[in-house]
């Protein structure tokens, strides 16, 4: 299902940064117009949404149309939600099989992807005026940020997307100008209406390329529904449309010559409850205990996957990171907190469908206990004399590791010898004025190195 409409400047910049609602979750960016502003999709933040929205360049500061408004159109919002059934799938899979509600949501995004592409090609224009005359000219780029959700107003389960494309565009002659939506806009929209079928199109093909059985609800228009979830569920997380539905008949004794696509608009509208900020562990388990009096979870989730082929892929350094620290955490005893420990702990949290074997992870997480050692070492205070010149040495690329603890002295070879005194000469020659760590380096050396004219080796004692 697809939904098309306007954005006021004050629901833009106040309603929904009051609710946080399309701020709260992270998002990214789409369209061909990024390119021209030199943005990536992983650009989207909260300075820069609202700078699109102001019709300005987050960059540079520049204005790409008229100052907007209270009275502006800053966007559009495109809304692509998907069957309820998948919804009802995607909330108990993030708790019970995490590598099948990943590649749900992917599909959805595919599919989400797909339709926008489409509308960026055929459906992004802007009107032209030359000469007193005035011409509609296909643009092909925009600007959108999308915003994945995956609850409705009620909090019932419903993965839906926002895509709220910028009111502007790059014309052929390089200028910018508001968009002409005219055509999406119209109440009751063919084209939208099209679209809309569309999505539902590429994801039913998606699904079924996944291996995910369906039902077809509506072969005319493409509604459908997955196999294995009863209609009992659905019913059950409905809310909204029951809502919508009772809001429709009144609306037919008011107005009998409203067409049924008004009908459902106006009812949309005037049904809609303010949104909720709420606990979203509490709203899934709430809704997995309601969904556990119709069918049993796991049961429907198996027979959902029994057909299903999951993607494998990389994990990136930044989300294994993230996992080591989490498995960190889970291991409360201190002594148990050893690198193989951390390694089967993060074994077990990685997703199914992530392609990394034992020894890389082991490697890693072995690489993430010396880093922290290291700042740890690298907090304590110098509180000796001996203290600052390791910490002198360490900055000259000199292995502090050779200053042993205790009253025993160490040979240095040759090399070493001669890299400790061009480091500390060249420090304390080439400064007008030299730090007070450089001179303690210096007294140190001075006063605990010798030469020996047996060995010729350079001896350090601790002080």
């Amino acid at each position: 299902m697809l939904s098309v409409k306007k954005l006021s400047m004050g629901q833009a910049s106040t309603y929904y940064s009051k609710d946080n609602y399309y701020t709260k979750t992270v998002g990214e960016l789409y369209g061909k117009g990024l390119e021209n502003l030199g943005l990536k999709k992983e650009d989207l933040s909260h300075k820069t949404f609202i700078n699109l929205l102001k019709a300005t360049n987050p960059r540079t500061g520049e204005l790409f149309t008229a100052s907007k408004t209270k009275k502006s159109v800053p966007a559009f919002d495109l809304t692509f939600t998907a069957p309820k059934s998948l919804s009802v799938v995607l909330e108990a899979a993030v708790k019970y099989d995490k590598s099948l509600a990943s590649t749900l949501e992917n599909i959805h995004d595919k599919a989400v992807n797909s339709t926008l592409q489409m509308i960026e090609k055929e459906h992004i224009k802007t009107r032209v005026t030359k000469n007193k005359k005035t011409r509609v000219e296909h643009t092909g780029n925009m600007i959108a940020s999308k915003f994945q959700h995956d609850t409705s107003r009620e909090l019932d389960p419903l993965i839906h997307t926002h895509c709220v494309v910028m009111n502007f565009t790059k014309g052929n002659d390089g200028k910018y100008r508001t968009l002409d939506m005219s055509s999406l806009l119209k109440p009751g929209s063919p084209i939208v209406k099209n679209l809309g079928k569309y999505y539902r199109q590429v994801l039913k093909q998606e699904l079924q390329k996944a291996g995910v059985e369906i039902r077809v609800t509506d072969q005319k228009e493409n509604f459908f529904e997955l196999k294995e979830v009863k209609k009992e569920v659905i019913d059950e997380f409905s809310k909204r449309r029951k809502q919508v539905k009772k809001e429709v008949e009144k609306l037919k004794k008011k107005y009998p010559n409203m067409s049924e696509t008004q009908l459902y608009q106006t009812a949309t509208t005037n049904s809609r409850n303010a949104k909720k900020d709420v606990d979203r562990d509490k709203v899934r388990e709430d809704n997995l205990k309601a969904m556990s009096k119709y069918v049993n979870i796991e049961d429907m989730l198996s027979k959902v996957k029994q057909n299903v082929k999951i993607p494998t892929q990389n994990i990136d350094e930044k989300s294994l990171t993230k996992i080591i620290k989490k498995a960190e955490t889970q291991i409360t005893n201190k002594h148990h907190n050893t690198v193989d420990n951390v390694t089967d702990k993060v074994i077990t949290l990685l997703p199914d469908n992530v392609n990394v074997d034992i020894e890389t992870v082991r490697e890693v997480v072995k690489i993430s206990k010396e880093l922290q050692k290291f700042k740890k070492e690298e907090l304590k205070p110098l509180r000796t004399m001996h203290d600052v010149a390791k910490s002198q040495l360490k900055k000259t690329r000199f292995n502090a590791s050779v200053l042993h603890k205790g009253n025993r002295l160490k040979k240095l070879n040759k090399t070493q010898k001669e890299e400790i005194r061009e480091n500390v000469n060249s420090r304390t020659k080439s400064r007008a004025k030299t730090s007070d760590a450089d001179k303690v380096t210096k007294r140190y050396f001075t006063k605990y190195a010798r030469d020996s004219k047996e060995t010729r080796g350079v001896y350090f004692r601790d002080s």
